[in-house]
């Protein structure tokens, strides 16, 4: 799917939710899958560090595994980040492994 059409299916997922939308996608096709890692918190909470405070907040996630410490690390964060509003964690229709984690967190 083009970046085209992924800014626009985020635009309607923020706008029928009423919230900021972060997305967090990591590939599970070759020839170079990915898993959740411990360098995607710093560019994750840079990207919550730049949206300032918003009323709602809501992070997608797909992954297909990683680090089993990096669930609750990025729970922390994004809940510290969104304190004084409400967060929300929207996981694709099959979410296997660590990233049922943050569903169990929150």
């Amino acid at each position: 799917m083009a970046r085209t059409e992924r800014k626009i299916l985020i635009e309607k997922l923020e706008k029928v939710r009423e919230s900021k939308l972060l997305c967090y996608v990591v590939g599970d096709r070759g020839p170079t899958p990915a898993q959740i890692g411990d360098d995607a918190l710093r560019p994750i909470y840079e990207h919550l560090r730049a949206l300032g405070h918003v009323p709602r907040l809501d992070l997608f996630i797909y992954s297909r595994g990683g680090a089993i410490d990096v669930p609750w690390r990025l729970v922390t964060a994004f809940v510290a980040r969104a304190m004084s509003g409400t967060s929300s964690f929207l996981t694709a229709r099959t979410v296997p492994r660590r990233s049922s984690l943050l569903e169990l967190t929150t």
